[in-house]
């Protein structure tokens, strides 16, 4: 009878393990559902050329800072939810990151700096986590 608990103990042991990596799985997911609401409503915004974040989100409260996709995912997520498309999507490392050429989107900002402020040349158009609050 040993033998046979030893297997029973194993079975339940592998099948928590496996519940707990579903758990840690809708975890994530739940997570990033929450952030795509974006912390109470955040609108994402295609800037005009060359322009900030701050100008871009003036008329919606300002721009939320703490908004930034962390992840390629994330930031393919918002493009889908925003209805914004990218030929191509590239890493990027720009200050002034997300943004886009019009083409080809770059979506990795450097997240030690304050990101809202930033502003690129003029054919660099930024994606902006706006405050979702108010009504255009």
């Amino acid at each position: 009878m040993v033998c046979c608990d030893k297997v029973v103990i194993f079975a339940l042991l592998a099948k928590a393990v496996a519940m707990v990596e579903i758990q840690e799985t809708e975890l994530n997911e739940l997570n990033w559902t929450e952030r795509m609401s974006w912390s109470e409503s955040t609108v994402w915004v295609k800037s005009a050329g060359g322009q900030s974040c701050e100008v871009a989100c003036k008329a919606r409260g300002g721009c939320k800072e703490d908004d930034w996709p962390t992840t390629e995912q994330e930031f393919q997520e918002m493009l889908q939810e925003s209805g914004y498309s990218c030929v191509g999507i590239q890493v990027g490392g720009a200050k002034y990151d997300p943004s886009t050429d019009g083409r080809y989107c770059g979506w990795k900002g450097d997240a030690e700096s304050s990101r809202c402020s930033t502003v690129g040349d003029s054919g660099t158009y930024r994606f902006c986590p706006c405050y979702g609050d108010k009504e255009l």
